[in-house]
């Protein structure tokens, strides 16, 4: 098969298919992937920004993991700090949270968008409003800033960084 044929159809036909792979003298796959990426200048900005928002989701799972580590409580180790104590004036919730909004919860304070959470929960993106109006019926606030400082003073996020 010619590697202009092979070109036109694209990277992934030369990833599955190997009577695809170009045939030019010293290419491979690659370089018939490269080659098409390099003329199809509006697919390669995209596959940058799917590498970015990538690296985002994967940051922001990172950060939603590791609070929910100490949320867990190493404080339950003899001699370990206390958990952090509500702010004065902070009544403690009516209704618990679920499992599902607590994790919800976890992802209000990252930069991720509502179908970001929402793919990153794999589930609908009404889902995690539907999750995120019951968290601010329960926390009593009417926005996302809100929830997560009323979120902070229970004791039910981390801190932010640099908060002694």
């Amino acid at each position: 098969m010619p590697a202009a044929t092979c070109v036109m159809m694209g990277p992934v036909d030369a990833l599955t298919e190997p009577q695809a792979a170009p045939v030019g003298p010293g290419e491979g796959w690659a370089g018939g992937v490269a080659r098409f990426l390099l003329r199809n200048r509006s697919l390669l900005e995209r596959v940058g920004e799917l590498r970015t928002r990538l690296f985002r989701m994967a940051l922001a799972v990172l950060v939603a993991e590791v609070r929910g580590l100490l949320s867990a409580g190493p404080w339950s180790a003899a001699g370990a700090a206390s958990p952090p104590a509500p702010l004065a004036g902070s009544s403690p919730l009516v209704d618990p949270l679920s499992r599902t909004e607590v994790r919800v919860l976890s992802y209000l304070p990252t930069n991720l968008s509502v179908p970001e959470i929402a793919h990153e929960l794999s589930v609908s993106v009404t889902t995690v409003r539907t999750h995120i109006r019951h968290l601010f019926r329960k926390l009593g606030v009417h926005g996302r800033t809100e929830a997560v400082a009323r979120a902070r003073a229970l004791g039910l996020l981390a801190p932010p960084p640099g908060t002694p």
